[in-house]
């Protein structure tokens, strides 16, 4: 999880419990991922360029505003 040097790496614990427990586990899962965006400057930290260009349709369809209508 940690690299030497860079964070103090404690020994293998049981979980802990409540949110920070959740907090850790999640860290954790996400350590690979946290670093590959620290790494390299190209990658996005969200998607929002991603959100935006679907949003109209995303949008259109909550609405009921689309071409295709249901015939009852």
């Amino acid at each position: 999880m940690c690299r030497s040097g860079a964070v103090a790496c404690p020994a293998r614990q049981e979980p802990t419990p409540g949110a920070t427990g959740k907090a850790l586990h999640y860290l954790h899962s996400e350590w690979s991922k946290l670093n590959a965006y620290l790494e390299d400057g190209r990658l996005e930290i969200d998607n929002n360029l991603a959100e935006n260009v679907i949003r109209p349709f995303a949008t259109g369809r909550k609405t009921g505003c689309s071409e295709t209508r249901w015939r009852v």
